[in-house]
């Protein structure tokens, strides 16, 4: 019998798994058994693994394996993996070697920092000159206040089947319109509410981000303009402005798709989600009861419009009643009416949806987490820290009065507290999601950052060159997270992720970029002090050597957790699908990577690649492999590994500038690459 498992009220599997029953004749045994993704049937020296299933769902697909070479393979890995990590703590060891070499070695400064944070407001680009709309908002601002966050506490369910507070969902909205976190000095629980109880007045509110000035020219806007209305892309008979347009767009190959064309697309995708929020079609925050007649999925929540005509009489009678108190309230702005309906629906969704609906604590975990905003403030602190922090370091080469201890402790306490704070972040969105925060694109990168925060403070402290490195790479990591084609939104795990294998094998593999990326940070700092090297300055010399001793320890270190990370991921396939390796896009480049680095590091043996500007090279160069093992097989390769995927997007223009850049600084170093090989 095979079972396929759904997310409450979405398409998305959450499980599947085939109740069997095993005859053995021969034996006189029989019995049941389920089967399911990471549980597997061991029996007779055989294994039955959860393969597929056919697509009308009706028949189960099993592989079965029989490898009596699993015992000798794992305890391979083990041995293996033991040598690794002994390496680390063998005092004559090369890892030991170079720790030592960079302790003796303390490049810090003197310097006193002072760090700005302000938070301009961009509303005044949007100018409100409708004397009537001008005075709703200034009342609606303040008197919605506590009506709006009654209002974020209420349920709703997303269209992949995760329940979450409508809080989330407003300030996704929200951004998506607008680019912003608030608007005219509102919440995102206050825009939203708004324009579900006025949408003849925020038809015309200047919120639809705009950017290029030959969309807002087409569109007969001002060239200075940086919002546009609902109500402006409409002509008066009520034509769409954009049809045309966006028709020929989408025709376009998306890598071909410049600068326009992708506005013009999100232009027209603000637009349909300001169209449905005005219409309520997003809030699916009302469950279905389990006695109505046209039922169909009992954890399936719908929104106001489909819920009264989806619904038997009886319940849609009550879902009007619910929903006209509400809406009454809000246009007649009587906010204690629309409180008190706003605790009814919140009754009926605990009693109706009690079967699906998240404990109190949880929702409101996640309105903390959403208002405290620590993973964009962290990125902005660590770029700011480490631009600092890298020029603080490089004053010390060329000047070494500018060096004390005591700075160096005052950046590390700095950058421990962003590491502290970083830390609670993920654990905080651990606890919400349900599930450990490195399963897709955004919650990795945030935990690459992670992992390389604690790379630099807990290896490479005594190092103010490598503290800089560290921030630096924690920095653009993160800012990557939050790039616009990177979706920050907590989602369910696909079957195959539902293991604590996620956990282990993850975490240790996705946590040896942090490392790596530290050595390629720290390998382009070498080029660009090679290419200030100065027989009147022999300090700069030593700092290469340093920063040298601190890379190759860190690319060490990588290497190691990325090897032992392999070994586990093919423990988790083995067990998963009953393969060890299967040339997998993921798992080649994965491969890759490992041979790359077991070159870097054994360069030094061959006299005449063993220099610290070849080492400097490579370092830097060899973190390329990392990157299209990350995002390159993750966007542009499909295979078992795709589950974290996104669709393909064109490489940003930024890519190659910073790629050049990279090339032409191998280029300038070469000229004074003649430093002798380093001796411990």
């Amino acid at each position: 019998d095979f079972q396929l498992e759904r997310y409450p009220g979405s398409k998305s599997p959450s499980s599947y798994a085939s109740e069997i029953t095993l005859i053995d004749d021969a034996n006189d045994i029989k019995f049941d058994y389920r089967i399911f993704m990471n549980s597997t049937l061991q029996y007779g020296g055989f294994q039955f693994f959860q393969s597929s299933y056919d697509p009308d769902e009706k028949g189960t697909i099993l592989s079965v394996n029989k490898d009596p070479g699993t015992i000798p393979t794992y305890l391979g890995y083990f041995l293996l993996a033991l040598g690794l990590l002994m390496n680390m703590f063998d005092k004559k060891s090369r890892f030991s070697k170079l720790l030592k070499y960079s302790k003796e070695f303390n490049a810090t400064a003197i310097i006193t920092v002072l760090l700005v944070f302000s938070n301009i407001s961009a509303n005044a680009e949007v100018k409100i000159e409708s004397s009537p709309t001008l005075k709703y908002l200034e009342t609606y601002k303040v008197d919605s206040l506590k009506t709006a966050d009654k209002f974020s506490h209420l349920v709703v369910q997303s269209n992949n089947g995760r329940m979450k507070p409508i809080d989330s969902l407003n300030r996704d909205i929200l951004h998506k319109l607008t680019r912003k976190s608030e608007f005219l000095g509102m919440s995102a629980n206050q825009v939203v509410l708004g324009m579900l109880s006025r949408p003849e007045v925020w038809r015309d509110i200047k919120m639809l981000k705009i950017t290029t000035p030959k969309l807002k020219k087409m569109l007969g806007l001002d060239a200075s303009r940086k919002y546009v209305a609902f109500s402006e892309i409409f002509t008066d008979a009520g034509t769409y402005k954009l049809t045309d347009i966006v028709n020929n767009v989408n025709s376009i190959n998306v890598n071909e798709r410049g600068t326009f064309e992708k506005d013009v697309l999100r232009l027209d995708e603000r637009l349909n989600i300001a169209y449905m929020v005005y219409y309520g079609y997003l809030f699916q925050i009302f469950p279905q009861p389990k006695n109505s007649k046209n039922q169909t999925d009992n954890t399936k929540w719908f929104n106001p419009v489909d819920a009264i005509s989806t619904f038997d009489e009886k319940d849609s009678r009550i879902v009007k009643m619910l929903v006209g108190g509400f809406v009454d309230g809000l246009v007649s702005e009587k906010y204690e009416e629309v409180n008190k309906f706003i605790a009814l629906i919140s009754q009926y969704q605990k009693k109706i949806g009690k079967d699906v609906i998240p404990s109190a604590s949880v929702i409101d975990s996640e309105i903390l987490f959403n208002k405290a905003g620590i993973f964009p403030k962290i990125t902005l602190a660590y770029i700011l820290v480490g631009i600092v922090i890298f020029f603080v370091s490089f004053l010390t080469v060329f000047n070494k009065k500018w060096s004390s201890s005591k700075i160096n402790t005052v950046f590390f306490l700095i950058l421990a507290s962003l590491f502290s704070l970083h830390t609670f972040g993920m654990g905080h969105r651990w606890y919400i999601s349900g599930h450990a925060p490195w399963s897709d694109t955004y919650e990795s990168l945030v935990y690459i950052a992670w992992s390389a925060m604690f790379a630099g403070l807990f290896f490479f402290r005594k190092s103010l060159m490598a503290l800089s490195a560290t921030v630096i790479m924690a920095g653009i990591f993160m800012f990557t997270a939050h790039l616009s084609g990177i979706d920050p939104q907590i989602t369910n795990l696909v079957p195959v992720l539902k293991s604590y294998w996620l956990t282990i094998h993850v975490s240790i593999i996705t946590g040896s970029y942090g490392f790596l990326a530290i050595g390629a940070m720290l390998g382009f700092m070498s080029l660009l002090l090679f290419i200030f090297r100065n027989p009147n300055n022999p300090n700069i010399d030593n700092t290469i050597k340093h920063i040298t001793a601190i890379t190759e320890a860190s690319l060490i270190l990588g290497l190691a957790a990325l090897v032992i990370g392999n070994f586990l991921g093919g423990i988790w396939a083995n067990e998963s699908w009953g393969r060890y390796w299967g040339w997998d896009p993921k798992e080649a480049w994965a491969y890759i990577s490992i041979i790359v680095y077991v070159i870097v590091l054994h360069l030094r043996m061959i006299p005449k690649l063993g220099s610290p500007y070849i080492f400097a090279v490579a370092s830097t160069l060899a973190f390329s492999t990392i990157l299209m093992t990350y995002f390159g097989v993750n966007f542009y390769l499909s295979g078992m590994h795709s589950y974290a995927t996104g669709d393909p997007v064109p490489i940003p223009t930024w890519v190659y500038f910073i790629t050049a850049m990279v090339f032409v600084v191998i280029a300038i170093a070469s000229r004074k690459r003649d430093l002798p090989k380093m001796t411990l």
